[in-house]
């Protein structure tokens, strides 16, 4: 380009040290002209056009764009027909390229020369003079309209020409040039200095717009009756679980919660016109008398929660919320200065389901160092996933109780300003962490590399519905707080809640907006807006790469998993944003893939097959499938951020289909069956570990039991009665549920001279010596339970007298209830910046100080090898502090630190 077109009016110089400024556009010169999207029939498509206009715009380029929003008033009379809607604006801030090279030479010239002796003596040899030429034809002021970028299809869809107030009018144009393919889509030319689109904003609810099908709000109510007295697990209660799966079961409650308050609300009102009024007062849609009458009908003939089970749930809520956003939790979230955002400093936990504790403390923070615990919260993974679910019930807390919403008003706003923060002003907080506002989306990934590279594909996100659901939390929660300050009368804080709403409702619309284009994709003749080749055959995106889309999921391949993962939770927002044209296209793929895998309906994810068959015109039907679904799907993996109570209702509150999906089923409902582990089948003092561990014809009891479970979808008991009774009824009838047979005499447990002696040597340990944690350094796992108390090792079998003066075997019962741990000790949280948007805390002091990690680099963990190097043949030799078992049970020796001379299994 250089060589072809030159222009023939340039500036020439000698002086080396004027800057060389080359501009390059890619452009693809297909030569054989067969290409569907870079040929032109059979020919070459013709380039002059494109190049020619290149030429014309080559002067403006883009300096620090930056992003605006203005959220119009839809109070104001100018716009009082139109919807609730906010224009967002990119201001590319173009500068001249004439203005910044040339000009700025022409100023230079009456400087003093630069020696080039001296330059040259010190780095170069002089072996040749440049010429530099530059283009003298570009206009003295740049027109803010030359700019020319890409936009991608979700942009111009809404690119208008439209003016913010104090700012000069934008001059968008589209143009005519040829669009070039990307991974999302056909991007085009637009041509501008700044770009202003066009963002619908959807009124902030908790529940849905619509009335419940009357048919079932009986099945709700019998719903509520279980669902009203759901308990965090204790470990989660007492701030020592994940934030994932914790904030998950907080919003679970607060739904509950909700829906019971919403019916409640409703039975009580005397007459229809009560109920329309209601409807309206809340924005919602139009109730007809007719349907009012029925809804109020239905409700007279249930059960519904009492108010004291009500106010029970709120307050296991409130406490439970209580406890992570303050001091109090056993593992506390963290302000890390190296980012700038609020982590969670880890549990290792030291226990089961139901009782243990955590072996660290602050400043001891597994979470900082380990990118795989919590999901990599330390590391900035899935913020806005976790603390959404977070602040989502932190809105249903200051809802019905607005003195707690102001009084933790701040310590909310800290996991606001994690993952929206909109001002620069506040110097703790990055600036809308996660959203890439170019693309609309959010970006999941944070700072966890791989082996310590970058990973290849860039940065990645899986949940679109999560990233939606976090930014419509902010949005419920700066309204409620809106109310809770009117009715303090405090202004101030009034002004920063609705702020806080707004920027929620804006970063949901546009998430949904992106989602809409980019994760769910269509195919056919509906396929207006297509955006990935014909060859992607699926109907969603499971993962989203800066380079790369993948229809999987990071914890497996499953279709149902890739779709499932797009549309939990199921909450206000999800009628916007699961279409019925798409949903009616992926809805086959879900069904057929979830359907014939029990584990769909084991792991809950059936939860969602059944709410987007409703979604897809057959609500009756999916309202009767959900309701046969047993309850312990709701505690599952994928399950367990649902409720039975939830999932009947937004089944029950989905809209009428014009024209419903034909599907090829006849709705039966499936007898589904829970995933069952072995035990003792029934038998506990019969099928023991030596008897499930017989040898049955070449195969174990339990390997043949577990078969049968695991392919064959048995019930335990009827596979250890196929085994036991039917198939193996001599080496099995121990077994047997039916007879609990006695098991043969080879099978009887009985411990060896050894194991006798193993007990008298390494009695169980005492709760003392298990809770003391310079003493006990062994893995809670009990891989290496065998405690040597007089040097501190653990080793998988018991020592033997020259090895160990004296030893105790750590046992199950070790797990004490939580031990009460004092809040961590820790400095306050630094004040914000002057005037943020959304302030730092007011108080002089907060109530419960935010642990302070001061942590000036995040490294990378050390490798396994690294930290535990070969022994020397000193430290082999030295018995003092080498009394590791000579089998190598527990081979790695720690030299320094509380657990000096101890002996892991596993690397320290």
């Amino acid at each position: 380009i250089l060589n072809t077109h030159l222009p023939t009016d340039t500036i020439h110089t000698d002086n080396i040290l004027d800057p060389l400024i080359v501009r390059t556009a890619l452009s693809n010169n297909c030569t054989r002209g067969s290409n569907a999207h870079f040929g032109h029939g059979n020919g070459l498509r013709d380039q002059e056009p494109l190049e020619e206009e290149l030429r014309l715009h080559a002067d403006a380029y883009s300096t620090s764009p930056s992003v605006e929003y203005d959220i119009v008033d839809t109070s104001n009379a100018t716009y009082v027909d139109e919807d609730p809607h906010v224009l967002l604006k990119f201001d590319w801030n173009a500068r001249s390229m004439y203005k910044d090279t040339v000009v700025q030479q022409k100023a230079q010239e009456s400087k003093p020369k630069f020696s080039l002796a001296s330059f040259f003596s010190s780095f170069f040899k002089p072996r040749f003079s440049r010429r530099i030429a530059m283009a003298t034809a570009a206009p003295e002021e740049p027109s803010p309209t030359n700019m020319l970028m890409y936009a991608l299809p979700h942009q111009t869809d809404r690119l208008l020409q439209y003016s913010f107030p104090g700012k000069p009018e934008s001059s968008t144009t589209t143009t005519n040039l040829p669009c070039t393919i990307t991974l999302h889509g056909h991007a085009c030319f637009v041509q501008g200095n700044s770009w202003i689109m066009r963002e619908d904003l959807d009124d902030t609810n908790f529940l849905t717009k619509r009335i419940p099908d009357v048919t079932s709000i009986e099945r709700i109510a019998n719903a509520l009756q279980t669902d009203i007295g759901y308990e965090l697990p204790p470990e989660y209660q007492a701030g020592a679980g994940d934030t994932y799966f914790l904030g998950k079961m907080l919003a679970k409650l607060g739904r509950i919660i909700l829906i019971t308050q919403e019916l409640t609300m409703l039975s009580e009102m005397k007459s229809a016109d009560a109920v329309q009024d209601y409807y309206v007062h809340e924005n919602k849609q139009d109730v007809t008398e007719p349907q009012a009458q029925d809804l109020l009908t239905a409700l007279q003939g249930v059960d519904l929660p009492t108010e004291t089970e009500i106010s029970n749930a709120m307050t296991r809520l409130r406490d439970a919320l209580t406890v992570w956003i303050t001091a109090d939790a056993k593992t506390p979230f963290i302000y890390d200065v190296s980012w700038g955002g609020i982590v969670s400093c880890g549990c290792n936990w030291n226990g089961n389901a139901t009782r243990g504790f955590c072996n660290n403390r602050f400043p001891d923070c597994p979470c900082m160092q380990d990118a795989g615990m919590n999901f990599g919260n330390g590391f900035y993974n899935d913020h806005h996933f976790h603390y959404g679910y977070f602040i989502y019930s932190a809105a249903v807390v200051a809802k019905f109780d607005p003195e707690w919403g102001r009084k933790y008003f701040e310590r909310v706003l800290l996991f606001v300003r994690d993952i929206a923060n909109p001002s620069f002003a506040d110097q703790y907080f990055t600036v809308f962490r996660h959203k890439d506002w170019y693309l609309g989306s959010s970006w999941a990934s944070g700072t966890a590399t791989l082996g310590g590279e970058p990973f290849l594909n860039g940065r990645n996100q899986e949940s679109s519905s999560e990233a939606i659901n976090g930014y419509e939390a902010i949005g419920l929660y700066g309204s409620v707080m809106v109310t809770a300050f009117q009715l303090a009368e405090d202004t101030e804080q009034t002004k920063i809640a609705a702020e806080v709403r707004d920027v929620g409702r804006l970063l949901c619309a546009t998430e949904i907006r992106s989602a809409d284009r980019y994760w769910h994709v269509l195919h056919g003749d509906d396929a207006e807006h297509t955006i990935y080749p014909s060859e992607y055959q699926p109907s969603a995106v499971g993962m989203m790469w800066n380079t790369m889309v993948q229809f999987q999921t990071w914890f497996g391949g499953d279709p149902f998993l890739a779709y499932g993962i797009q549309l939990l939770p199921i909450t206000a927002a999800s009628e916007r944003r699961d279409g019925v044209k798409w949903a009616q296209q992926m809805y086959p793929d879900f069904a057929n893939s979830c359907e014939g895998s029990d584990m769909c309906t084991n792991d809950g994810w059936s939860v969602l097959q059944f709410y987007m068959l409703a979604v897809v015109g057959h609500r009756t039907a999916a309202l009767k499938l959900a309701n046969n679904l047993p309850l312990e799907v709701y505690t599952t993996v994928g399950g367990n951020g649902h409720s039975k109570t939830n999932t009947l209702w937004f089944i029950s509150t989905r809209p009428d289909v014009e024209v419903a999906l034909v599907t090829d089923t006849d709705f039966v409902i499936p007898e589904h069956h829970v995933k069952e582990y072995l035990t003792d089948c029934d038998c506990p003092d019969t099928c023991t570990n030596a008897q499930l561990a017989f040898d049955a014809s070449g195969n174990s009891c339990e390997s043949r039991i577990k078969y049968l479970m695991n392919n064959f979808a048995k019930t335990q008991h009827d596979a250890c009665h196929q085994v036991g009774g039917a198939e193996f009824p001599d080496a099995c009838g121990g077994c047997d549920p039916d007879r609990c047979a006695d098991p043969p005499k080879e099978a009887i447990e009985q411990k060896s001279p050894e194991e006798t002696k193993e007990d008298e040597f390494c009695p169980p340990c005492g709760n003392s010596i298990c809770l003391d944690n310079k003493k006990n350094q062994c893995p809670p796992s009990l891989a290496a339970p065998y405690l040597c108390l007089s040097s501190g090792g653990c080793s998988m079998t018991a020592w033997d007298s020259g090895s160990c003066s004296k030893c105790c075997k750590l046992t199950e019962q070790c797990f004490q209830p939580f031990e009460p741990f004092p809040a961590p000790i820790a400095p306050t949280l630094p004040p914000v910046a002057a005037e943020p948007v959304v302030p730092a805390p007011t108080q002089s002091s907060p109530d419960e100080p935010v642990p302070v990690l001061i942590k000036e680099k995040k490294e990378e963990p050390e490798s396994l090898a690294d930290s535990c190097p070969m022994c020397t043949v000193e430290e082999c030799l030295n018995t003092k502090v080498n009394q590791c078992p000579r089998s190598l049970g527990a081979p790695f020796l720690c030299l320094a630190g509380n657990a000096y001379g101890g002996c892991s299994p596993t690397p320290w």
